[in-house]
């Protein structure tokens, strides 16, 4: 009897090791979605683009800002670096730092892509005044394009970059004024997660839409 009852503790001593060490595996390596792992883990994303939303389908115009109508589809792969959501109109959405963030993946290869960007603000000061790290507010940023020059200088630009996650950045070329500007872009695999990041020091701009094209 007492050597039936040590079997059974073994038993039960084994089913609770293999239970939690398939527990642990689990936790270590959860089957979760990008977008879910990029909102609510990582939180990389901005906004909670729905489970399933967040692949890109290429020629799909995403507008940064509200769309101008409900038909039209609203960005919702925003890293940090973008002002929030009170402070976006039709004409898009201004960057609040010097590096912005754009996450994507693909639902098919992106082989002879190119990305359009269409900048409808850009701000260049002059020596009168230079923006500084307590501008970064939304206020002072919209108050900027009020009076802003749109004519391009020389060391005034925005670069763009693009690079697997956890990969090396991919520069794809640079904006300084205001116009729909197109990138080139390499090889980009279906299924992988990719990052955009526009980089520019002490000035603003201001993006509507972003499209990529395969």
């Amino acid at each position: 009897m007492k050597k039936l009852k040590n079997i059974i503790i073994y038993i039960v001593c084994g089913v609770l090791v293999l239970f939690f060490g398939v527990v642990l595996v689990f936790a270590k390596n959860p089957k979760i979605s990008d977008e879910y792992r990029l909102y609510y883990i990582t939180h990389d994303l901005k906004t909670w683009p729905g489970e399933g939303n967040f692949t890109y389908m290429p020629g799909t115009v995403e507008y940064m800002g509200k769309p101008p109508f409900a038909i039209f589809k609203r960005c919702l792969r925003l890293g940090s670096g973008w002002l929030n959501d009170e402070f976006v109109g039709t004409d898009g959405i201004i960057n609040s730092d010097t590096e912005s963030f754009l996450y994507y993946k693909f639902d098919e290869n992106i082989k002879n892509g190119k990305m359009i960007i269409d900048v409808s603000g850009f701000h260049n000061p002059n020596s009168d005044y230079e923006i500084t790290e307590r501008d970064s507010s939304a206020q002072i940023a919209h108050t900027l394009f009020k009076n802003a020059s749109y004519n391009p200088v020389s060391d005034r630009k925005a670069e763009v970059y693009i690079k697997e996650q956890g990969g090396d950045d991919v520069y794809l070329g640079e904006f300084a004024g205001v116009g729909r500007f197109e990138f080139k872009l390499p090889r980009l695999d279906r299924g992988k997660v990719y990052v955009v990041t526009l980089k520019a020091e002490k000035y603003t701009y201001r993006i509507k839409s972003i499209t990529i094209n395969n």
